[in-house]
């Protein structure tokens, strides 16, 4: 494979095989985009061991496609048991729920919804930028020994 910062190697997937696609990679997480296609990403790291490499791949993997639905569900549902929780406590009857009284508890159902998804997606994204950042730090810390000439098998 070529050395390129990002190769594309299939369609939606890209190969990062060294520092500078790694730190590449990284600062494409600080940019906003609509453009929310799956990719997937195989790290290939020389810092890094086999399992370390395939364990940052499913991780990244995981946060990368993460779609907010278990929150979005969780907020929906919780939602929607209060609501209903609290029209049987109320002591109201169905005969005198009005049409706007149902599309206006349904619209609160689906905001939470929204809103749960919201949260799941940003907290997908934010595992992500913590991940990244931590893998840095390391590969920048190998990269600095590596350069100061200390070998750490020599300790």
């Amino acid at each position: 494979m070529s050395t390129k910062k990002l190769e594309l190697v299939s369609a939606k997937k890209f190969y990062i095989e060294n520092f500078s696609s790694f730190m590449e990679w990284e600062k494409s997480l600080h940019r906003f985009s609509l453009n929310n296609e799956l990719k997937s990403y195989v790290f290939d790291l020389s810092e890094l061991s086999f399992s370390e490499n395939v364990n940052l791949t499913t991780q990244v993997d995981e946060f990368s496609n993460a779609c907010g639905c278990k929150s979005g569900s969780a907020f929906m549902s919780l939602t929607l048991v209060s609501m209903v929780t609290y029209f049987f406590v109320s002591d109201m009857k169905f005969s005198e729920l009005t049409v706007y009284q149902f599309l206006s508890y349904m619209g609160v159902v689906l905001l939470a919804a929204l809103t749960g998804k919201g949260i799941g997606l940003l907290h997908a994204h934010w595992n992500l930028i913590k991940l990244a950042r931590n893998v840095r730090e390391r590969l920048t810390n190998t990269y600095a020994l590596k350069q100061s000439g200390l070998n750490l098998t020599d300790y």
